[in-house]
């Protein structure tokens, strides 16, 4: 049962709107990148490296949410199980004093279905600022190409290149975010 409705609920609600934020990230990501391309064209030798460094960051990133959000899947099913189980055995429950038993073992099932969710905040975590620093890395040679083609560059050009540059970070971050749960809503369903 909690299965089933998990999937209802991720194909009817979660996947369309996943898949829109992902378009819409990529393609402000792109857009970014051939503008910065365009203003300083040197950019894309930085921007070979620093998509590699994403790559990396984000393939590891999403094999250790993807575990993390099946070890949370696999441990709600007890709790929905317990539940029922006390549910139809109240009363037994009752006649034999029981209760804070069952509530502890609740409790504890409870306690351990939050424990990977609390990890896949470490592991957001850990993607932010990695990719916080590629996002640096990215302003960075942004404006390290612009002060290389000063000369050619009005204040301009080089103000929207640095704005444009400043903004990846954000972007590229729920690129990768909502790429792993995009790529975990379809396995999941």
């Amino acid at each position: 049962m909690n299965r089933f409705s998990k999937d209802l609920e991720t194909v009817d609600q979660e996947i369309t709107m996943i898949a829109l934020g992902f378009l819409h990230c990529c393609l402000g990501v792109l857009s970014v990148v051939i503008l910065v391309t365009i203003i300083t064209p040197g950019f894309l030798i930085a921007g070979a490296l620093i998509t590699v460094l994403y790559t990396v960051v984000g393939k590891f990133y999403i094999q250790s949410s993807r575990e993390l959000k099946r070890l949370e899947s696999v441990s709600r099913s007890p709790i929905y199980q317990h539940f029922g189980e006390t549910l139809v055995g109240a009363t037994t429950i009752r006649a034999f004093g029981d209760e804070l038993r069952f509530i502890r073992e609740n409790l504890s099932k409870i306690d351990t279905n939050n424990r990977p969710f609390y990890y896949l905040w470490a592991c957001n975590r850990w993607l932010s600022v990695r990719v916080d620093v590629g996002g640096a890395l990215v302003s960075f040679f942004a404006a390290i190409f612009v002060i290389l083609n000063i000369e050619r560059l009005d204040a301009g050009l080089a103000g929207i290149s640095l704005t444009y540059a400043i903004t990846f970070t954000d972007l590229i971050l729920w690129v990768v975010r909502l790429y792993a749960q995009n790529r975990d809503e379809h396995e999941c369903s």
